[in-house]
């Protein structure tokens, strides 16, 4: 499917638009069960802050995770990941009829996060936090 071959361009683009959807439709029964499984174990008030990692910028590992069952999942709140653009992440948290939407977060340093925290609050986000990448003990003292 990568090259595709000369004169079947649409069955190529249509084998691709199937695999995708299946993909999709898959991860979405997979979270959709961890969603009613956490609010079965922990009750109906439980926040579950959990998603696939997706990718929005398109590139080699699109064909994975594209981001669409984030529409397609039940979600307690609209939840994104890294970079997304503020519009997907307010769209997001007006789906699922809340103000507010958060967004998972690693990075090397603590400055990011500090920054992340403030322009997330000032748009109606929050930040889901990720324990800081491998910092050298000198740094953690």
């Amino acid at each position: 499917m990568w090259a595709g071959e000369i004169g079947r361009e649409s069955e190529r683009q249509a084998a691709i638009n199937h695999v995708m959807e299946l993909h999709r439709a898959r991860n979405t029964e997979i979270e959709q069960a961890y969603y009613r499984a956490a609010k079965k174990t922990f009750g109906p008030k439980a926040f579950v802050g959990t998603h696939a990692t997706t990718f929005p910028v398109l590139d080699s590992r699109e064909f994975e995770r594209d981001g669409l069952n984030w529409w397609t999942a039940t979600r307690s709140f609209g939840q994104t990941d890294e970079i997304t653009p503020y519009c997907a992440r307010t769209s997001l948290a007006k789906k699922f009829g809340g103000a507010v939407w958060y967004n998972q977060w690693y990075a090397p340093t603590p400055e990011s996060y500090e920054k992340g925290i403030w322009s997330y609050a000032l748009t109606g986000g929050r930040m889901n936090f990720h324990v800081l990448y491998r910092i050298p003990c000198a740094a953690r003292n």
